[in-house]
C-alpha cells in the first residue's frame, strides 16, 4: 500500500511540477531553516497532528480536482485520465488503495 501511495504522489509531481504536492499541504512545523546545520535526517518523524492534517487534505472530495487544475501545460490533456488513477492510489485507507495487480 505504501508503494502505491508513493506512485500516486510521483504521478502528481510529474503532472503538476516538483514540490507541487507539498505546496498543497499544511505548513510543516518540523522545517529546518536553511541556515541551520542540522540535516533533515536528524529530524524526528512528523507528529501525529501533521499526519492527521495530511490525511484530511487527501480525504477532501475535491482535493485532486483542485490539484490537477494546476497541472503543467504539457500534462493538461492527461489530467482527466490521471485524476481517477491517482484517486485510487492515494486513498487515505491503505486497504482501499488500488493495488499493483489492479493497475
Amino acid at each position: 500500500p505504501a508503494d502505491m501511495w508513493s506512485f500516486g504522489i510521483l504521478i502528481m509531481e510529474l503532472a503538476c511540477g516538483l514540490q507541487s504536492v507539498s505546496q498543497h499541504l499544511p505548513p510543516d512545523d518540523m522545517t529546518v531553516p536553511p541556515s541551520n546545520k542540522v540535516t533533515e535526517a536528524c529530524l524526528p518523524p512528523p507528529s501525529h497532528r501533521v499526519a492527521h492534517q495530511i490525511q484530511q487534505v487527501f480525504a477532501e472530495a475535491t482535493f485532486l480536482e483542485r490539484f490537477f487544475s494546476r497541472s503543467l501545460p504539457e500534462a493538461a490533456c492527461l489530467t482527466k485520465w490521471l485524476a481517477p488513477l491517482v484517486a485510487g492510489l492515494v486513498r487515505v485507507s491503505p486497504t482501499c488503495r488500488t493495488t499493483a495487480e489492479q493497475l
